[in-house]
């Protein structure tokens, strides 16, 4: 049945071509068989038992970025990405196992402590600092202690701020910065007890099984009307967040659907009004991550918010395509990775922007080691970061 399901999905595809402009890859290379109409095309063969799933067809596979900008072209409405899963789950290659330690905490606190030693250290090698120019210059080791004195009112909204797992380990800055905006604009923030991986990077290298237990467990773990939103700072994971109810039939699924939000658009949408920043000379570069794009739809939050620091310069990148990071995407395939980042980079350069502002946390490292191959001096950082840098101190209360 499973096998009949995908070919019947597959073939809804009507070969009408709108989706081949759109696809990163297809653009890239120019090869049928590496566009969204090809790689459905060979779906539909190997599970109709027409086509041998070999080696070539599980390439084809894994070099889809899963950006789903073609989901926004096609007039059939073929649900691409979830085909795409499905079909690697089917037919996947070795995953990229290191990925899977992020699941653990343990293992995720062994990392940041790692990592954050051989920052501090300075102990590296060149040729290591090279290979690791991806990582943020500085690694937090603690979560900000959510506010929770005398003066929390319970008529201020409760939010529930979700962590992840690459995010927890490399970027726990943006989730401190993301505390503090929030509880600055009236919400009172708690850490999602218990959460851990989304499940997004199991369930893109066709780990489905592993995907749903981590699904599971946060489901389990929250109970979405304890809040008024669910938020999340790094897009991938929002993706997945926010399709839990197409996901599962668990009962906490729906509620945790119509309650999550982007933290950047949760603010854009209103929170922030009781913000203030200080003035920033300068140009950020924005980029918009596919994720934000093409599954979440509110790509320009980051955009808006950004323009409330006054004298910032705000430019979105005008690159539309997927910078190539994908996950483990940039790992399994890093000259297509490099050349999809070409272009920001190229932009970031013409802008004299110092500051190139992502959303995603996969995005963000991939970018940092391009700029810095170009030999660009622009900071790869968290949008939320320049907003939290420029904030207006709280005026001390009078004794």
């Amino acid at each position: 049945m499973e096998m009949q399901e995908l070919r019947a999905g597959a073939e809804q595809c009507v070969k009408c071509g709108l989706c081949l402009p759109r696809c990163p890859t297809w653009r890239l290379r120019r090869e049928e068989g590496d566009s969204p109409r090809g790689r459905l095309a060979l779906i539909a063969a190997a599970a109709g038992g027409r086509l041998e799933a070999d080696a070539a067809l599980r390439s084809h596979l894994d070099g889809c970025l899963l950006c789903r900008a073609c989901e926004a072209a096609c007039p059939a409405q073929v649900p691409f990405g979830r085909l795409m899963d499905r079909a690697r789950q089917r037919w996947r290659s070795r995953p990229v196992r290191w990925a899977r330690l992020f699941r653990y905490a343990p293992a995720r606190a062994l990392a940041r402590f790692g990592l954050w030693l051989l920052a501090a250290s300075g102990a590296a090698s060149v040729r290591l600092r090279e290979r690791l120019a991806m990582l943020p210059a500085a690694v937090t080791l603690r979560r900000r202690r959510p506010q929770t004195r005398a003066r929390t009112s319970s008529s201020r909204p409760r939010v529930g701020l979700f962590p992840g797992c690459v995010t927890d380990v490399l970027d726990r800055r943006t989730l401190n910065d993301a505390a503090t905006l929030l509880e600055r604009a009236g919400a009172v923030v708690e850490w999602l007890p218990g959460t851990g991986c989304c499940g997004a990077l199991d369930r893109h290298q066709g780990a489905r099984v592993a995907a749903d237990r981590q699904l599971r467990r946060n489901l389990d773990r929250t109970d979405p009307a304890r809040y008024a939103a669910l938020l999340s700072v790094a897009t991938g994971c929002g993706a997945e967040l926010s399709e839990y109810a197409a996901l599962s039939g668990h009962p906490r699924a729906r509620a945790w659907t119509d309650r999550h939000r982007d933290a950047a658009a949760y603010l854009a949408a209103g929170a922030a009004d009781r913000l203030r920043f200080r003035p920033l000379p300068g140009t950020v570069l924005v980029h918009r991550p596919c994720t934000a794009r093409h599954v979440l739809g509110e790509p320009e939050a980051p955009v808006g918010l950004l323009r409330r620091i006054p004298g910032l310069e705000v430019r979105a990148c005008a690159q539309a395509d997927c910078c190539g990071a994908a996950g483990v995407a940039m790992f399994r395939r890093p000259e297509q990775a490099a050349a999809l980042a070409e272009g920001i980079v190229r932009e970031l350069a013409g802008s004299g922007a110092r500051w190139l502002a992502t959303a995603n946390v996969g995005c963000a490292l991939h970018l940092r080691r391009a700029v810095a191959q170009a030999g660009l001096a622009a900071e790869v950082l968290h949008p939320l970061n320049l907003l939290r840098g420029q904030l207006e101190e709280e005026p001390r209360a009078q004794a």
